[in-house]
């Protein structure tokens, strides 16, 4: 079984702190209100967009690509949602999820929505970054930043990268609104 199939076995791991695989979140953004009604609306819709850029793994990229899908679970905070590679439905073909994995230079949220340069990002030797976004075309609606060792698994084959994957969409994708203003509201289509 894996843990992150489940946000409540993940989330009281990270509580904890029982896990020994470890990544660190150095920053959460909510830039838009409503984050958590859109998630599941898009989540709702069959099928959640993901892109995923770089590649910490020695793994060929469409793996390593898989690999994260999987990590991102199957559940989030209890909504249903598949996260898939391929092209969403036509309605919510403006939102999707972003996964940049790179050395650990900086790479921000907006740079995420937007086209990524794959062949820009910092190779990643031991210390990956991971910039995870939710986006609506290219504006930003949450983001989250984490830092963690790639090398690092603990004892039940839970890798840092499914691990940090993990930690990354329970933060994009919050339980309640977190959003302190109200810079945007972004409304689904019906």
């Amino acid at each position: 079984m894996k843990l992150f199939n489940s946000a409540r076995p993940l989330a009281f791991c990270f509580a904890l702190g029982a896990c020994t695989a470890s990544s660190t979140a150095e920053y959460v953004e909510y830039d838009a209100v409503g984050v958590p009604r859109l998630f599941k609306s898009v989540a709702a819709s069959g099928s959640f967009p993901t892109v995923v850029h770089g590649n910490s793994s020695g793994n060929a990229k469409a793996t390593f690509d898989t690999a994260v899908i999987d990590a991102m679970g199957e559940y989030v905070w209890g909504q249903k949602s598949n996260f898939t590679l391929t092209a969403p439905d036509a309605a919510w073909d403006s939102y999707r999820v972003v996964m940049v994995f790179s050395g650990v230079r900086h790479f921000g949220g907006k740079a995420a929505c937007r086209d990524v340069d794959a062949t820009a990002l910092i190779p990643i030797t031991e210390a990956v970054g991971l910039q995870a976004a939710f986006c609506h075309n290219d504006k930003v609606l949450s983001q989250a930043h984490l830092r963690f060792d790639a090398n690092q698994a603990d004892g039940d084959a839970m890798t840092a990268t499914e691990y940090a994957v993990a930690q990354a969409v329970l933060a994009i994708f919050p339980l309640h609104d977190k959003s302190r203003e109200a810079p945007d509201v972004v409304v689904p289509p019906p």
